[in-house]
């Protein structure tokens, strides 16, 4: 029984303190009768799936362990996005018809974002990026380490360094990025946040062009993602392509 209830306390304390941290993202009202349930079932779902997914896991391959959880993590938010947000309607899909290695960048309003980057229509695999206490939540933390997901340590005092090099090293194995280059999340009715560099540094490091896209949550109806047409980095400066997303973002 003790084992159940820290477990219990555990779930609670995480989803709570996901409502906390949405609360102070500028959203006008947060629905939090939808964002508990689905953070809660998101997590019991993960548990559930860990079952099977760590004996596979630990007699796979590393690129294939790696896509094997990501698409588990994808079915995971698949299945329950559509039950509490409803469906997701895709724009710009022509833009993403053939294989290529990208380094994909999101406008960050919600922890949903998260969920909408592993249904990303990437041809390639694709890792994605996320701050640190995301490994502290039950089922899904330990599902985004097993799929290789980068953390951002932002009480590190060597982040930058330590991101620069992890997004090196991935884009080297042939994988596709995603990154929110505003780096936390404001409401899209608040304003854009200043886009932070480091993204755009990598791509222009590694001549990977850049892929925007935008989410709207029409919260009760829908969420739109409309992939825009990539922006390429070779022969331009990092200003430059900093600014081609910013005026998508704004």
């Amino acid at each position: 029984m003790l084992i159940e209830f820290i477990v219990l306390i555990w779930y609670t304390l995480s989803v709570g303190i996901v409502c906390y941290q949405e609360s102070k993202v500028g959203w006008p009202r947060v629905p939090y009768r939808k964002l508990i349930p689905f953070i809660w079932y998101h997590m019991v779902l993960s548990t559930i799936q860990l079952l099977y997914v760590i004996p596979l896991w630990c007699v796979m391959s590393r690129v294939t362990h790696r896509r094997f959880v990501w698409n588990q993590v994808a079915w995971n938010f698949g299945t329950l996005l559509p039950i509490w947000w409803g469906p997701i309607k895709w724009k710009g899909l022509e833009y993403v018809e053939a294989p290529r290695q990208a380094i994909w960048v999101g406008n960050h309003q919600s922890v949903l974002d998260t969920a909408i980057m592993t249904l990303l229509p990437c041809q390639t695999d694709m890792v994605g990026t996320s701050k640190d206490s995301i490994k502290y939540l039950p089922g899904g933390g330990l599902m985004a380490l097993l799929c290789g997901t980068i953390l951002v340590k932002r009480d590190s005092p060597t982040i930058i360094h330590d991101f620069h090099r992890e997004c090196m090293e991935s884009l080297s194995e042939g994988v596709s990025l995603n990154i929110f280059p505003q780096g936390t999340r404001r409401h899209i009715s608040s304003g854009v946040l200043p886009l932070k560099r480091g993204a755009f540094h990598i791509a222009h490091e590694m001549n990977v062009p850049l892929q925007p896209y935008t989410i709207v949550y029409n919260i009760g109806r829908d969420i739109v993602v409309t992939i825009h047409p990539p922006v390429e980095v070779v022969g331009r400066g990092i200003d430059d392509t900093l600014d081609d997303v910013g005026r998508i973002f704004s």
